[in-house]
């Protein structure tokens, strides 16, 4: 939470705040926002423009009455706890309908701001002001224009063969969510026995943080899984990769 406090400090007193907070939706039958394009032509378009070096044209358009009900309908389907636990093969689980892609400093930080202000506010001007809500952009996890790349993990100032054989000793299974270890030019692969996420690399950084709690040492983060190889002789240095987010599984 330290990068909060001097994010709060540029904000807190700002006359307009955009932020850019992205909220992923699990929409794979795109119900949400995909049929709007369906009735651009009847909806008012509010602003269009140019973009900068020639990379294409910007258009808002404004959802009515009819459309915004379709939309919530929509969203309040993908939040249905039985369709939910359906489609993502789970039982009892609490259904989870946006996850922040990005923008989450932004999002925190805009909290903040909000619940410093509502300290000066009675309840009711506090249930209203402008403060209490952010500005996000909407996109479906499913978007043929949503790629994802994963990103590796590169753990520094450790034993190796200690970490490598705390992180075997959680992967004894020979199928299912797959993390391969780098050091020095041995590649080990290894399946996770028993998961904590949806992905592996949630299941992993999970293992990671207890890690380095007990025994010291850091993480840091790459998408270059090609710089691998080249940069491993490091003592105290180990890769592991992550594999792909081609599924698009991140709920």
């Amino acid at each position: 939470m330290e990068r909060i406090p001097p994010r709060v400090k540029v904000r807190e007193h700002a006359a307009l705040e955009c932020p850019h907070i992205m909220l992923l939706i699990d929409d794979p039958m795109k119900t949400v926002i995909e049929p709007v394009e369906d009735r651009m032509a009847e909806l008012e378009s509010v602003y269009q423009f140019d973009l900068m070096q020639d990379s294409g044209s910007l258009e808002g358009i404004l959802c009515d009455d009819s459309e915004a009900r379709r939309i919530l309908a929509a969203l309040d389907e993908l939040g249905d706890p039985e369709a939910f636990n359906a489609r993502n093969q789970l039982t009892g689980k609490a259904p989870l309908l946006f996850a922040v892609g990005d923008g989450n400093h932004s999002l925190a930080t805009a909290k903040t701001c909000y619940e410093n202000l509502k300290k000066t506010l009675s309840p009711e001007e506090a249930r209203i002001h402008p403060a209490r809500y952010a500005l996000v952009e909407v996109v479906n996890l499913h978007d043929d224009s949503l790629e994802f790349e994963p990103i590796h993990r590169v753990v520094f100032g450790v034993d190796e063969e200690k970490l490598l054989h705390s992180l075997k000793e959680q992967c004894r299974a020979s199928d299912g969510q797959r993390v391969v270890v780098c050091k020095g030019k041995q590649k080990t692969e290894l399946y996770f026995s028993q998961t904590s996420s949806n992905l592996p690399v949630g299941t992993l950084q999970q293992f990671l943080d207890a890690y380095i709690e007990e025994n010291g040492g850091r993480v840091d983060y790459s998408s270059r899984s090609g710089s691998c190889g080249r940069t491993l002789r490091a003592d105290g240095k180990c890769w592991i990769l992550t594999g792909s987010h081609a599924e698009k599984r991140a709920f």
